[in-house]
Order: structure tokens, then C-alpha cells, then sequence
């Protein structure tokens, strides 16, 4: 949960600006305690050992104290808080339990584990494939090898075609479709082979037509296919505009249907969906109302991703792009912001980082040609680039790119410094 401690440290200066009730007395040890957990079995503990986390009155608390950090300039509070409170807004709307497997990136699809306890009358032999499926997933898992996940999406491949399999119980049927749809979207993945794709979006098809009139199954057999359209829209571009059309349909329903449900996904899968499509077409209004959606997920109260660098940096390519259509400078500087916070909150660990340093640098290059004298702006490019170059790993296609355009950035930075010099 904590971001920082050190930022946190400056709690107490945050909390002292708040005025306390008796009740809020007793809450902020417990936010505080929350806030600077480092691990989530840890913060589970914490959460289920006080119901009163889950109230109206922690989150009207914590909205408070985000709005105080601000103030004080502690951005790195106001972030920790805000995923504080997204998670007690989660584990209040859809429980703990979903919550806390949801903030752990545990698959809520991914639930075939306990079917065969679910559905007792499953005929022998396709109890025995289901086991051997469910153990080669679990073998992958742990040694992450591609061939187990290939025997393990065919085994459910061979449950699926086996005779028995259209006599068992619908349910069964769905969880056997649904789980042969994730191992084989895991494999496309690993491969990108479109053939693979194609019997992917095919599975999620079916699953779709098997979910009945179960608004939650309906929502992720839809946020799967959509998923899965959009890959194979990126790797086969002679249907990519058909396949992002539906994509797009898919998420909106999810959206119709399911408002409550995962309110950042489902905001910004369709504002990835509608940005790839206006890469594509050039429609502006597709690329507005995916600008509309990342920032409606970015505001947020349940965003997890609203702190989470994923986001923003969608949103600030979104805006980029509308900038070179428009040549607006308000969406300049928001891409700026923007891009800043998303390379600020990627760890340095983080492969992406390294791209997103450029990104950022990129728009504050075209800031700085609009405005030559603000020379903060360059120099903060080069930082960034020369950041991109240092974390960025030797075999990185993309150091070249980012070599080239700190030669750029270089250009710019001595022929400024020449004018001054002359003029002194």
C-alpha cells in the first residue's frame, strides 16, 4: 500500500490541518496504519480487523486528507491515499475477498480451480482431463514455461471436442469454455501468431453465448473478447478495423450493464479501444471521447490505475495527439503534466520506463519550440533522455531512438547557449 515512507512521514502535518470528531479520532490510526502497509496480506488484516474502514465516513476522511496533501504540496501522500481509498471503495463494493485478489492482479476470469467441487455429476473421464488441464496450468504457472501452457490449453481443447462434453451441465460448460478462452489468449500472448487469435476470439465467442442472462459472467466474457479483438486487430491490420469495431461494442455493454463494476477498467478499456480505432481512421471524435474516458478513470474514486503510470500515459499520448491535430497548447501542457506523473510514478525497475522518459521529453521539446526562452524546458528533456539512455538495457531496439533525440535535444541546447554568449 505505501508508496513512499518517507513521504509518509509527513503524515502527522497532514492530519494536524484535519478537523477531528470523536469518531475520525479512531479511524486515522487505522488509515494511517493502512496507508503506509507495504504488503497486501498485511493490509487484508487490517481491513477485515476494522469494519469501519469500509464506512462512508473513512472515505469522506480520506478524501479530505488527499485534498489537505495537495495542499501542502505532498503529492506522494495524496497518491498513497488515493490507492488507500480506492481499495476501501473496491472491498466495500464488490467485498474483500474480490477486493484484495483484484489489487494482487489475480485473474477474476481465471476461477477454474474449484469447478470439478461445483459440478459433481462431470463424467469420469472428463473430470480426469480437467485435473490433468488445471495441473499443467498450475506447473506453468511456477516454472512459466510456454510448452506447459500449450499442452494446457490443448487438454481444454480436448474437453471441449470430447462426446460427453454436451451432455454436462451449462455452467460446467461455460467454465470449461472460458478457461480453454484464457489459455489460449495466454498462449497468443507468447506467440502473436494470428491463428491463435482467431480460435481465441472464437472461444470467447462461445463463452459469451454460454454466460446466459449472468450480468457478471456477460461482463468479463465481453471485456475478454474485446480484449482479444484488439490484439488481433494490432496483429492482423486487414480486419483491424472490423476487429476494434466490435472491440468497441464490447466494452460499451460492459459498460451499459456492469456501471459499478471495475469503473477504471471499464473506462479505460474503451478509451484504448477508441484510440487505437482513431489511429486507424483519423476520426477526432473517437480519439475526444477517449481523452473524455482516461480522464473520467483517472478522477475516479475506484481507480487503482488512477496513481497507476498505465493510465496516464495512455492519457497523455491521447493528448499529444490531439495536439499535433489541433496545435492546441492547453493539451500540450496537459500531456506535460501528464506524461511527468506517469514517468514519475513507474518504478525504476520498470522496462516502460524508460520509453515513457522519451515521451515526456518529446512534449517538452515541443513546448520549448513554442517557446524558446522557457529554457527549463530543454533542460528537462535532456534529463529525461539522458535518464531513458542510462536505465534503458543494452539490447533495447528503442536506445538508438532515444540517443537520436538527445543529439536533437543537444542541438537545440548549444544553439541557445551560443545566442546568449553572443549576446554578452
Amino acid at each position: 500500500m505505501a508508496n513512499a515512507n518517507k513521504a509518509m512521514s509527513l503524515f502527522d502535518r497532514v492530519l494536524n490541518q484535519i478537523p477531528q470528531a470523536p469518531q475520525e479520532l479512531d479511524l486515522l490510526p487505522k488509515i494511517e496504519q493502512l496507508a503506509n502497509t507495504a504488503d497486501l496480506a498485511s493490509a487484508r488484516q487490517i481491513v477485515e480487523g476494522s469494519p469501519t474502514l469500509l464506512g462512508e465516513l473513512a472515505s469522506s476522511l480520506l478524501l479530505e486528507l488527499i485534498t489537505e496533501a495537495r495542499k501542502q504540496g505532498n503529492e506522494a501522500i495524496a497518491q498513497t491515499l488515493e490507492d488507500t481509498l480506492a481499495l476501501l471503495e473496491t472491498a466495500r463494493s464488490e467485498g474483500i475477498e474480490q477486493a484484495f485478489r483484484m489489487a494482487a492482479g489475480v485473474d477474476p476470469v481465471d476461477d477454474a480451480a474449484g469447478m470439478l467441487d461445483k459440478f459433481t455429476d462431470v463424467p469420469a473421464a472428463l473430470a480426469d482431463q480437467v485435473q490433468s488441464a488445471l495441473a499443467l496450468q498450475a506447473i506453468y504457472g511456477v516454472a512459466g514455461q510456454p510448452e506447459d501452457l500449450d499442452a494446457a490449453a490443448n487438454r481444454w481443447r480436448d474437453i471441449l471436442a470430447h462426446p460427453a462434453f454436451a451432455s454436462t451441465a451449462a455452467g460446467f460448460q461455460l467454465q470449461v469454455t472460458k478457461s480453454a478462452a484464457l489459455a489460449r489468449t495466454r498462449r497468443c500472448q507468447q506467440s502473436g501468431q494470428p491463428e491463435c487469435l482467431s480460435e481465441a476470439v472464437a472461444l470467447w465467442r462461445n463463452a459469451l453465448g454460454l454466460s446466459g442472462d449472468d450480468p457478471a459472467e456477460r461482463a468479463a466474457c465481453l471485456t475478454y473478447l474485446g480484449h482479444t479483438l484488439r490484439a488481433r486487430a494490432a496483429a492482423v491490420p486487414s480486419g483491424a478495423l472490423a476487429d476494434l469495431d466490435e472491440a468497441i461494442a464490447s466494452y460499451r455493454q460492459v459498460r451499459q450493464h456492469r456501471p459499478a463494476l471495475r469503473q477504471s477498467a471499464l473506462l479505460t478499456n474503451l478509451a484504448a479501444g477508441l484510440h487505437a480505432r482513431f489511429q486507424i481512421t483519423g476520426q477526432v471524435a473517437d480519439l475526444d471521447e477517449a481523452i473524455d474516458l482516461y480522464g473520467e478513470a483517472r478522477n475516479s474514486l475506484r481507480l487503482y490505475a488512477r496513481s497507476a503510470p498505465d493510465v496516464l500515459d495512455d492519457l497523455g499520448s491521447c493528448l499529444m495527439d490531439r495536439f499535433r491535430l489541433r496545435s492546441d497548447v492547453n493539451d500540450l501542457d496537459e500531456a506535460i503534466t501528464t506524461l511527468r506523473l506517469a514517468a514519475q510514478r513507474t518504478s525504476p525497475e520498470t522496462p516502460d520506463l524508460p520509453r515513457r522518459l522519451h515521451a515526456l521529453a518529446q512534449a517538452l521539446v515541443a513546448r520549448y519550440d513554442l517557446n524558446t526562452d522557457d529554457s527549463a524546458l530543454l533542460d528537462e528533456a535532456i534529463g529525461s533522455l539522458q535518464a531513458a539512455i542510462r536505465l534503458a538495457a543494452d539490447t533495447d531496439p528503442d536506445r538508438r531512438r532515444y540517443a537520436e533525440a538527445l543529439a536533437e535535444c543537444l542541438k537545440r541546447y548549444y544553439t541557445r547557449v551560443g545566442l546568449e554568449l553572443g549576446d554578452e
